[in-house]
């Protein structure tokens, strides 16, 4: 199914699944600071949640769109619910989807990918 995407249309799918993902880092480094707080779970509980679902989704997008196998990507969408794993695979698999989009001609910054050009 993948396989019959041109390389653009890949690049455009890692680049919606990096931009998924940034935003899955993001909420789970805003959600530290509540462990600290005693009533900080009733903020950090939505917070994880919202960054676990879009962990998932960040991951299965890009990893499919830059060829990983199938029990792969299910191995680490099920690994984001394992607190400090979830951001070690996300910027793995993000530092991936970097180099894969400035090879195909696109500019990565902080909060994803613009093409150049």
């Amino acid at each position: 199914m993948i396989e019959d995407l041109d390389d653009s249309a890949r690049a455009e799918q890692v680049c919606s699944g990096q931009k998924l993902a940034v935003g899955a880092i993001l909420l789970n480094l805003i959600s530290i600071p509540f462990l600290m707080v005693p009533e900080g779970a009733v903020i950090r509980a939505p917070l994880v949640l919202i960054a676990i679902v879009l962990a998932v989704l960040g991951i299965v997008r890009m990893a499919r769109a830059l060829g990983i196998n199938l029990i792969v990507i299910v191995l680490m969408a099920m690994a984001m619910v394992i607190p400090l794993v979830n951001l070690v695979i996300l910027l793995i698999i993000n530092a991936r989807a970097t180099s894969f989009l400035r090879d195909h001609g696109y500019t990565v910054g902080m909060f994803g990918a613009k093409k150049t050009g």
